[in-house]
């Protein structure tokens, strides 16, 4: 789940196996919620911080440039409001016009 940390090298080891093998690849990932019930949808709140969010996002895209795969996210910030949807698109053009990253 995006914004829950993950290990970028064991991402990048299994993209260097996947690299010697004619299939599709890509990293698909979740950004929804794990169902935190009802208070989440009427306090509006993200599941993780955006700090979380922006720190996962950088990764994600520089390991995506560095073995040229696509980046496929499900639902965004925890229920996949509209709100949050925008927020998460907000935090993807911001990490992506970091120097760098353009």
């Amino acid at each position: 789940m995006v914004g829950y940390g993950f290990d970028p090298e064991l991402t990048k080891e299994a993209l260097r196996i996947l690299a010697g093998i004619p299939t599709p690849t890509a990293l698909i990932l979740d950004s929804g919620s794990t169902d935190s019930g009802p208070a989440k949808l009427a306090l509006g709140g993200m599941t993780c911080p955006r700090s979380a969010y922006e720190r996962d996002l950088r990764l994600l895209l520089a390991i995506a440039h560095e073995f040229h795969v696509p980046v496929l996210i499900s639902s965004a910030g925890g229920d996949g409001t509209n709100a949050h949807v925008d927020e998460f698109l907000d935090i993807m053009r911001e990490v992506s016009a970091e120097l760098g990253n353009e």
